[in-house]
């Protein structure tokens, strides 16, 4: 007699199978064991988390407080999977006035809770409604569309996020695997509040929506003329753009202000130290 198929009943989407705990335990495992700077472990840890629940790309941020209607300001510190056009297309998507009001639900339940919460996409807003919003188009030309949003409150007050991506026509995140990234984003809380090492959160978040564009691309290496195609701007306004930042960190170059922001302004380390590779 041929077994009964098992149903979705019998397994529900999000139940954990025993080969999901240990995956999950010995990815932690290597991350509490991993004594590389900050960058480094959470880029570790994202691409193992993206291998077991398949998603293609992701993004780290750092987040001020939110307002109802108002488009959140965040910046990018790292990323992974993701394309220069990706990343460039991710972040003028999210200055779409619909962001706004797509992104809501998630963004006052987080405030309300007040604790790191992982939502899928489809969990804020329809399937319908998400494709039927004229920002979509914006996610299909840079091929991203299935999300898991992992946000975090931190000791600073701001929010560590995290954003997890498939292809725009793959299928959704399911809810087995939005509960895999929320244990592991949820069970490294070190790795959440201190942003970018020798900044506070209050220095990042207290600049502009476009000035927080230009610093996310400056970061990944972006150059002058790439970042102004990108966004859209003239090189003369980017040139001011840059000058204001290198003026706020105190910085005369773009190695210089990668370099600050991965390593921070040296004060972590006694004098006679040697940093760790």
């Amino acid at each position: 007699m041929e077994p009964e198929n098992e149903s979705e009943d019998q397994f529900p989407r999000n139940v954990l199978t025993e080969d999901d705990v240990r995956a999950m335990v010995r990815l932690l495992g290597v991350i509490a064991a991993d004594t590389r700077p900050l960058a480094k472990r959470r880029t570790s840890l994202m691409e193992g988390l993206s291998r077991l629940i398949d998603a293609d790309a992701w993004v780290w941020t750092l987040m001020g407080q939110t307002q109802p209607g108002v488009i959140p300001t965040f910046t990018v510190f790292l990323k992974g999977g993701m394309s220069d056009q990706q990343l460039a297309g991710h972040l003028s998507a999210n200055e779409h006035p619909d962001m706004a009001r797509i992104q809501e639900p998630f963004f006052s339940e987080l405030q309300e809770k007040g604790s790191h919460i992982t939502r899928l996409r489809q969990q804020v807003i329809s399937n319908e409604e998400f494709h039927n919003a004229d920002v979509a188009r914006l996610w299909k030309e840079v091929d991203l569309g299935p999300v898991i949003l992992s946000y975090r409150p931190t000791s600073e007050g701001k929010m560590s996020g995290i954003v997890l991506f498939r292809n725009f026509d793959r299928d959704v995140f399911t809810p087995r695997e939005s509960r895999i990234a929320h244990i592991l984003l949820s069970e490294v809380p070190w790795l959440h509040d201190d942003a970018w090492p020798g900044h506070s959160a209050e220095d990042i978040m207290t600049i502009s929506p476009r000035l927080n564009t230009v610093l996310s691309l400056l970061l990944q290496g972006f150059g002058r003329k790439q970042i102004a195609g990108d966004i859209g701007i003239s090189i003369h306004t980017l040139n001011d753009y840059i000058k204001t930042l290198y003026r706020k960190f105190n910085v005369h170059s773009q190695s210089e202000l990668i370099r600050r922001f991965v390593e921070g302004d040296g004060n972590d380390v006694p004098i006679h130290a040697t940093r760790a590779d």
